[in-house]
Formats: structure tokens, sequence, C-alpha cells
């Protein structure tokens, strides 16, 4: 009987050691807080934005003089008014970042362009680069969401056509149950991560959501998970 307890026991310690030593899930790792002074060889995309903001360009530079029209101008990369980079080409693109300064009061990132090998520089504000999203993100938030129903706290989901870039909502009740069927990228440094979800109703819309902190403005960072203002699981 003692004999049969004390294999019992060892069974038991035996499976809670494996059990610690498992490594991190996918899940887990895809909710770490990436501070932008730890950028340096990380990867990020050009989000789209909508038809109204694309005119603008993205707010990244082929020169540390930023906006100023002393340069020359490339017509193929600049937006001439204001030399940011121009909407279509960079669009989609993914570049990495191979450097983290301090400025002035600004923290200075520059990035290289993956493929090319082009230089951009900027200035983060509050360590917020906008539309720009951390590439590993999709993959992990593929792997938390994709087939799984989530309970929105919102009473509005977004219609948004990213061939035009127009933006509608879809009014729905706060607690509504929704089927993620597709997770793509987002708008926005707010909603970098876009969760195509479906209603009982059959219903289909877009839930624009942040797997994590990285790359938001510093003083909104909080202790919980940022989706979670958005949706329950």
């Amino acid at each position: 009987m003692i004999r049969r307890f004390l294999l019992l026991i060892s069974f038991f310690l035996f499976r809670l050691t494996c059990a610690w030593a498992q490594p991190e899930s996918k899940s887990a790792l895809a909710t770490v807080d990436i501070p932008i002074e730890s950028w340096v060889g990380k990867r990020f995309i050009f989000l789209e934005k909508p038809d109204i903001l694309r005119k603008f360009g993205y707010p990244l530079f082929l020169t540390k003089d930023y906006y100023s029209t002393k340069s020359r101008f490339d017509t193929t990369l600049e937006v001439e008014k204001t030399r940011t980079l121009r909407y279509n080409r960079f669009v989609g693109k993914t570049i990495t970042a191979v450097a983290v300064e301090q400025d002035s009061d600004r923290i200075v990132v520059t990035f290289v362009e993956d493929g090319t090998n082009l230089t951009l520089y900027t200035r983060a504000y509050k360590g917020c680069i906008p539309d720009l999203a951390l590439f590993d993100e999709l993959a992990n938030a593929k792997t938390k969401w994709l087939g799984k129903t989530i309970y929105s706290k919102k009473q509005y989901l977004t219609n948004y056509d990213s061939q035009s870039g127009s933006i509608g909502s879809l009014k729905i009740k706060t607690g509504s149950p929704l089927k993620v069927i597709d997770v793509r990228w987002g708008i926005g440094p707010g909603g970098p991560i876009a969760l195509l979800v479906q209603t009982l109703d059959g219903e289909k819309s877009y839930l624009f959501t942040r797997l994590s902190w990285t790359n938001w403005y510093l003083d909104h960072w909080q202790d919980s998970r940022p989706w979670q203002l958005d949706f329950s699981e």
C-alpha cells in the first residue's frame, strides 16, 4: 500500500516537472509588449489607411531633415508638400529597425526597407509611430483568435473596403457573440489587427483591435491586454 502511494506521488511530481519544462505557447508569446527602445532587429509593415488620409502618406522620411523641403524631391517616394512617404509606394511593404536613438525630446528610429535597403528615418511620439505594425503579430493573432467566438464590448463594428478605403459601421448589441472567420491587417496604430467576424444573423464586419501595446502611446499602456477593451473571450 505504501509502495503504491509512493509511486503515485512520484508520478505526480514527474508530470508537474514536465509541465514546468514546457516552452511558452504561441499565445503567450503573442502578448509580449515591446517598448521602442528594444525595436532594433524587429520587422514592421506599413498598414493600410482610410482613403481620406492616403494623400498625406506615411510619417517617415528619406533624410533626418524630416519635413524640410530643402532636400531634393523624389517623385517616386515622397509626397511633395510634406516629404512624407507616398502611400501607394509603401503600403504593405516591410521595414526593419536598425537603430533607435534619443534626439532632444524625441526618439529617432532608423529603418531599412526589406528588399531594397532603402534607409528611412522618423521621430516617434510617446513611443509610437503611426501606421506601422509589428510584422509577427498577424500570425500570432491568427493563432489566438481564428475560428474562435468572441464577445463584443462595443455597440458598433466597422465596415471597411480595402480597395476604396471607405469606412462604415454596423450596429450590434454589447456582448454579442461573434465568430472570427478571418484575421487581417487593420488600419492605424489603434487597430493594427482586423478581425473579420460574423454575427448570429450571418452579417460580416470588422472588429479592429490590438494584440499588444507595442507601438502604442506609452502613457496609454496598461497591465491588462489592449484587446480586452474591445471584446472578451
